[in-house]
C-alpha cells in the first residue's frame, strides 16, 4: 500500500510539473525499455525493382528523403519575387491567398511589427555571446543525447572551464556576427527510426531523426533563447498558443477542451471539434514562410538572417546500414526554429 501511495506522488508530482515534460520522465520510469537494431541492405525502388547494392540503396533512399523534404510551395510561386514578400504585395497571388495575408500577416506587422521596430524590442537579442550564456545552454541540454556526425556532446562542452567557455561564445560570436554557421558543422545525420514491424524495409514508414552537431545546438538554444525571451517578454503570440512556448505544456488546452465538451453538454448545444496530423508539415515548411513570420513581427535582417540559417544552412548526412556518409540531402526545416510565429 505505501508503495502504492509512493507511485501515485510520484505521478502527480511529475504530470504537474509546470515545465510540461513531467509525463515523458514518469513513463520512462515505468515501461519497460526494448532496444533492437535495424539495418538497411535493402530496398524497394519506386517500379518495384529491389535495389541491394550499396550504391542503388544510397540512390533509393537519397531521392526519397530528397523528395519527402522538398517545399512543396516556392516563394516565386507564392508571392511572385522575395521583394513582393517583404513588403507583404499580394498582387500576384490568388485572392484567397491574399485575403489570408491581410488579415493574418499586415495585421500582426501594422501593430505588433510596428511596436517592436519602434521600440526596438529586438535589440537584445543580437548582442554579444558570453562564455557564461554558452555554460548555461550546455547545462540545459539534456544527458546523454545521440551526437551527431562529430561525436562531440553537450556533456563534454559542459566539463570545460571558464577559459574554455569564453573561446567557445567566442567562436559562437562569430557566427552571429556572419549571420551564419560553417557549412563544415551545419550538418546532421539522419536516424531512420521505423514506425511498423516491418523496420527499414518500407522507407515511407520510417520516421527520418536528425541528429545535429551538439555544437551548433547550443549556439541554436542560445539564439532562439533569446527570441523566446523577447516575445514572451512583449506578449507578441496570441495567449491560445501553446506550442514552442516556455513554459507550458498540454494541461491548459485539455482544460479548455474539457471545458468546451462539458459546456456543450450542459447547453445542449453542438460542439464540433477538429483534429489534424498534417502529413509531413513540419519537415517541408519552407524558408521563406519563416522568414515572412519574423517580418511580421518586426525583427531586423540580420536577426532574420541567422535565425533562418539556424535551419537553411543545413544539409543531412543518411545514416544507414554503415557508418559511412551518402551524401548530402538538403532539407527544409523552418518549423525547427519558427513554430510559434509562423502558424
Amino acid at each position: 500500500y505505501a508503495t502504492a501511495v509512493d507511485f501515485s506522488k510520484l505521478k502527480d508530482s511529475l504530470f504537474n510539473d509546470k515545465s510540461g515534460k513531467g509525463k515523458g520522465p514518469f513513463i520512462s520510469k515505468v515501461m519497460k525499455r526494448q532496444f533492437r537494431s535495424e539495418e538497411l541492405a535493402a530496398s524497394r525502388r519506386g517500379d518495384g525493382t529491389l535495389a541491394t547494392s550499396k550504391d542503388d540503396v544510397d540512390g533509393v533512399v537519397h531521392g526519397h528523403f530528397s523528395s519527402h523534404f522538398a517545399s512543396k510551395v516556392s516563394l516565386l510561386e507564392r508571392w511572385g519575387s522575395h521583394e513582393a514578400m517583404a513588403s507583404l504585395c499580394t498582387d500576384a497571388m490568388p485572392a484567397r491567398y491574399a485575403g489570408l495575408v491581410r488579415e493574418s500577416y499586415v495585421k500582426v506587422s501594422d501593430t505588433i511589427g510596428a511596436a517592436a521596430r519602434q521600440r526596438g524590442w529586438w535589440g537584445e537579442a543580437d548582442s554579444p555571446i558570453t562564455g557564461s550564456s554558452v555554460h548555461k545552454a550546455a547545462d540545459s541540454m539534456g544527458k546523454g543525447k545521440a551526437a551527431g556526425k562529430s561525436k562531440v556532446t553537450a556533456d563534454m562542452v559542459a566539463q570545460l572551464d571558464a577559459r574554455g567557455f569564453e573561446i567557445l561564445a567566442g567562436i559562437f560570436d562569430g557566427w552571429r556576427v556572419a549571420g551564419a554557421i560553417p557549412d563544415t558543422l551545419n550538418t546532421a545525420l539522419i536516424r531512420l527510426l521505423p514506425k511498423t514491424s516491418q523496420g527499414l524495409a518500407d522507407l515511407a514508414k520510417c520516421r527520418p531523426v536528425a541528429l545535429m552537431e551538439h555544437l551548433t545546438k547550443i549556439y541554436e538554444h542560445i539564439m532562439i533563447g533569446r527570441v523566446t525571451a523577447i516575445v514572451t517578454k512583449h506578449g507578441m503570440l496570441h495567449p491560445s498558443q501553446y506550442g514552442a512556448v516556455e513554459r507550458t505544456g498540454v494541461h491548459a488546452p485539455l482544460r479548455v477542451l474539457a471545458e468546451a465538451i462539458e459546456d456543450s453538454m450542459c447547453s445542449k448545444r453542438p460542439l464540433h471539434v477538429y483534429t489534424t496530423d498534417l502529413s509531413k508539415a513540419f519537415d517541408t515548411e519552407p524558408f521563406w514562410s519563416q522568414e515572412l513570420g519574423w517580418r511580421c513581427l518586426g525583427m531586423p535582417e540580420h536577426l532574420i538572417q541567422i535565425m533562418v540559417n539556424l535551419d537553411s544552412g543545413c544539409k543531412e548526412l543518411t545514416e544507414l546500414a554503415s557508418s559511412e556518409d551518402r551524401g548530402k540531402v538538403p532539407i527544409e526545416r523552418g518549423g525547427e526554429v519558427s513554430g510559434a510565429t509562423t502558424e
